[in-house]
């Protein structure tokens, strides 16, 4: 669901991902410690919990791993505090695809 919602939202933030995801730069595991983008590497690391949770997780790992591949950042590296305002606003346009497609499905 993480991987449709980007691809209908951004076709270039998609195809970015799926290339990070096969070149190793974005890496989900379930025996990752924590979730987190090293800013130097640039590589993100994603933990998986097998809960509803993940797509969340996924949709917010995937907009830090964004905001750092792109040039320039979407969040300069002087306001970096801000990093996270962004991968959250992620999350609640991903909430809001899946409220409208439940409200379709179930109305």
């Amino acid at each position: 669901m993480a991987l449709d919602f980007y691809k209908d939202y951004n076709l270039k933030y998609y195809n970015k991902i799926i290339n990070a995801i096969k070149n190793n730069q974005i890496i989900i595991k379930e025996h990752i410690k924590n979730s987190y983008t090293n800013t130097n590497s640039g590589k993100t690391y994603i933990k998986l919990n097998k809960n509803d949770a993940d797509l969340f997780i996924l949709v917010h790992e995937f907009a830090h791993y964004i905001d750092r591949s792109q040039n320039p950042h979407i969040i300069p590296d002087e306001f970096w505090f801000l990093s996270e305002t962004y991968a959250f606003y992620m999350e609640k346009k991903v909430r809001d695809m899946v409220r409208k497609k439940i409200s379709k499905t179930y109305s």
